[in-house]
Order: structure tokens, then sequence, then C-alpha cells
């Protein structure tokens, strides 16, 4: 059993049994506590994100980048204040989720939990999942080193997917490939927020893909 308790950003990591955050093929796990490389990447890719989102949103009013809802309310919600969403718009009153694009149905399920949080306790605005935040200010490509590279899809429904390649991959595959196998992910993971009722816009993106 793993020794590391793993982080809340990657929830496979959360589980004591998995190897390799259930990526064998793409990550290592050499001391058996944790996938090093998978969780570098991850935090390589929120900081990424973030700051582009920070130096997009400058002028535009206030943003913050993985904040608590306890700061972003001003006020103390029993039970939830320690959550935190990973990009928050004050102008349009949106947040995003950052995910993996295996991990896309977990971001679509907490920015739902999160939506009802801030929607309850804030009667003066209307949360929204965000769709503003796109390219080119939202980075195509993110440089991971060690020849890998993170390619990033555009807000689906205010989540924000990525998928780490190398640049092997990226060169003889093609991204077009990449692109319609991400799309398809995506198109399923919307087909079953459908099926649980959190109805974020789902079947107008659906349309659209």
């Amino acid at each position: 059993m793993d020794n590391y308790d793993g982080d809340d950003e990657t929830p496979f990591s959360l589980h004591k049994y998995l190897y390799a955050l259930a990526n064998p093929v793409d990550g290592a796990d050499p001391t058996g506590l944790t996938p090093v490389a998978n969780l570098l990447f991850g935090q390589q890719v929120h900081r990424a994100i973030g700051q582009a989102f920070l130096n997009w949103a400058r002028g535009r009013g206030i943003a913050l980048v993985d904040s608590t809802i306890k700061k972003i309310l001003g006020i103390p919600v029993v039970a939830v204040s320690r959550l935190r969403p990973d990009l928050i718009d004050f102008s349009t009153h949106e947040i995003y989720e950052i995910k993996t694009i295996n991990t896309a149905a977990i971001g679509y399920t907490q920015l739902a939990g999160y939506l009802i949080i801030l929607n309850l306790a804030d009667q003066n605005n209307l949360w929204t999942a965000g769709e503003t935040f796109q390219h080119p200010a939202l980075p195509v490509t993110i440089d991971l080193g060690g020849g890998n590279v993170a390619l990033v899809d555009p807000p689906l429904a205010g989540v924000i997917t990525y998928e780490v390649v190398s640049k092997t991959e990226l060169v003889t595959e093609g991204v077009i490939v990449l692109a319609g196998v991400a799309a398809l992910a995506v198109k399923a993971t919307l087909a079953l927020i459908g099926e649980l009722g959190l109805d974020f816009g789902a079947r107008t993106a659906l349309a659209t893909i």
C-alpha cells in the first residue's frame, strides 16, 4: 500500500494500490510510493495554464488561480470552505477545472459541486461553467521537458482537458489523430453527464462536436 496520501487534483493518486496512476505505459513509479513524472507533469500543466489565465485576465478584472471557496466568496461556508476551483474569473463569474482527458468526468462532477456551492452562497451573482478563456490566450501546447509535451483542449462546459504525449508521438501520429481521440473522449464524457442530469450546456456542446 502506498504511503503517499495523494493529490486532490490527481484523483487516481488517492488510490493506495494503483501503479503509476493506472497508466503504466506513460508513467513510472520507481519508489513504489508515487509516480513522480505524472504528478510533476500535472503540476507543470496547471502552473502554465494558470499563468496564461492570469495574463489573459489582466485588465479585464479580478481573476484567481487555485483559490478556496472561502477566498472567492469572502466568507466561510461550512464544510466546503477549503474546496479549490482551478480558475476563477470574477468579470464573468466563470470557473474552470483542469483535468487530463481520462479524468474529465471527475472534473465535470467537481465543477458541478462548485457551482452549486457558489450559487447557493452568493445570491448576487450567477456563477457558470467557463467558456470565455480560449486559444490563443490558452496555450495549445505546453513543453514539459524531457521530450514530452501537453496538448491542451479549450474549455468545454468549464473543463479544460490535456493529454501528455512524447514529441515523437506528436510528429509520427499527428495532431489531428490525437485531437480526434480527445474529441471522442469528451463527447463520451458529456453524454455521461447528460445521463447524470448535470446539464451545463452539454447538449449544445455535443451538437457542435
